[in-house]
């Protein structure tokens, strides 16, 4: 019988391949089915396992998509650990997600060479790779950095509200200006937008000010003036798109504003408290973290001003604080740190906290508002945090003196990731059980 089920697929080949256009519908379709049919009796208990197989995975599927089991999995996540000189207030990827600057080192000026032998601080830029210093720039107490979207210069903001750009292959200097006149200005934030032609920057004073510089030239754009106490400023709340058509500030301590990058006229308000602000990558949605009311994330439409999600972050255990968010580059997750405000900061420095205190990094699901990772290791607390732009990495810097990089789960590839094992499992088991009933047979 065999024989003649392999003679009449040797026929049917042969009549596809060499007369295709005269073969009869009616044969044609009365060999398959026939060969089909016969096959599927052979092999029914095969058919069996695999449609059991099938089942039990879709449902498990389902299962993993109904309860979030997803996410998850998504975050059995790894990391990389750099050791720095001191902790790092702030860190920035290069828009092609290669490299990352951090400032570290002592914050004692170097002309003090008893108490500072070892220099004051330094802006380290490194290759996300391996950690090796690719260049360091000699700046004191930087504030703020930013790449420029060619990732061949680097700004970095200061403490007496001094800018400068380096350039990043050779470390010099190219270009230098006052943000803020103000002896005791903070340049809290820098930002390139992506065509290369515009910088933002953010300088507390008496009054702060934001400032859009034309880089080419140098000169100013426009300037929009701050509250004169200038006691709103203290908070990184500024941010602007990554396409340059958006910034976003707090004028007030219970007020957002959203501004047409390009013009300077004023989009919208929104009421909402602000320690940390960020614009998602595609300018579509503007998260805000508040720590008033017990602390939440509220997540703002850019368009219409419209609350998408309000994420709470419930009572501060352990003295801790939250302290920067990050939003993923595809929208779907936002990454929210926490440091510690323990007395013990000041009095007992070197004091020795667990990996699982005051370190913490939280990433919720923006659609529903799910924690789904918490990510543990820094002692102490982490000081900032920033996705990679190409979605790989989350970085942070803690206040143990290190870097840390986090592994970021692949974009949109779950789904096809899981179907394609399912199915190899399926073929393997189908083949495996084809090559064990072939070898009983002949062993017969």
């Amino acid at each position: 019988m065999q024989q003649k089920i392999n003679f009449m697929l040797v026929y049917l080949i042969t009549l596809i391949k060499v007369n295709a256009n005269t073969l009869k519908t009616f044969n044609l379709i009365y060999l398959i089915v026939f060969i089909v049919t016969h096959q599927l009796m052979l092999h029914l208990q095969v058919i069996k396992k695999i449609t059991t197989i099938s089942i039990t995975v879709f449902l498990l599927i389902f299962i993993a998509w109904k309860f979030q089991i997803k996410d998850l999995l998504l975050f059995l996540h790894s990391n990389e650990t750099w050791q720095i000189p001191s902790s790092s207030k702030v860190i920035a990827f290069s828009p092609n997600g290669e490299m990352l600057a951090t400032s570290s080192g002592s914050l004692i000026r170097r002309k003090i060479s008893v108490l500072n032998p070892l220099g004051h601080q330094n802006v380290e830029i490194r290759k996300v790779t391996d950690g090796a210093i690719i260049q360091s720039i000699d700046f004191f107490a930087a504030s703020s950095l930013t790449f420029s979207p060619d990732n061949s210069l680097i700004a970095v903001g200061g403490y007496r509200g001094e800018v400068e750009i380096y350039r990043i292959n050779d470390g010099k200097l190219v270009r230098s200006f006052k943000a803020n006149n103000h002896p005791s200005s903070l340049i809290n934030f820098l930002a390139f937008t992506n065509d290369g032609q515009t910088l933002v920057t953010r300088a507390t004073g008496f009054p702060g000010r934001i400032t859009i510089w034309n880089f080419n030239n140098g000169q100013q754009r426009y300037t929009i003036s701050g509250d004169n106490d200038d006691k709103y400023n203290k908070y990184k709340c500024t941010d602007i798109s990554l396409d340059g058509k958006f910034l976003a500030f707090n004028n007030t301590i219970k007020s957002l504003s959203l501004y047409q990058l390009s013009n300077g006229n004023l989009l919208q308000e929104i009421k909402s408290g602000c320690h940390s602000i960020k614009l998602s990558p595609d300018g579509e949605i503007i998260a805000v973290l508040d720590r008033g009311s017990g602390g939440r994330i509220n997540i703002f439409s850019t368009q219409d001003n419209q609350l998408l999600q309000s994420i709470s972050l419930g009572k501060f255990e352990n003295k801790e604080l939250p302290t920067e968010i990050s939003i993923s580059l595809d929208n779907s997750y936002i990454a929210i740190s926490f440091t510690s405000f323990s007395q013990s900061d000041i009095f007992l420095p070197s004091l020795s906290y667990s990996s699982t205190s005051h370190g913490r990094i939280g990433i919720w699901n923006i659609e529903n508002g799910k924690l789904v990772a918490t990510l543990w290791g820094h002692r102490k607390g982490t000081n900032t945090i920033a996705f990679s732009p190409d979605g790989k990495w989350l970085a942070s810097a803690g206040k143990d003196n290190t870097i840390r990089l986090w592994r970021m789960p692949p974009r949109n590839y779950i789904w096809f990731l899981l179907c394609i094992t399912s199915g190899l499992i399926l073929l393997i088991y189908f083949f495996g059980y084809i090559w064990l009933n072939w070898s009983s047979n002949n062993e017969n």
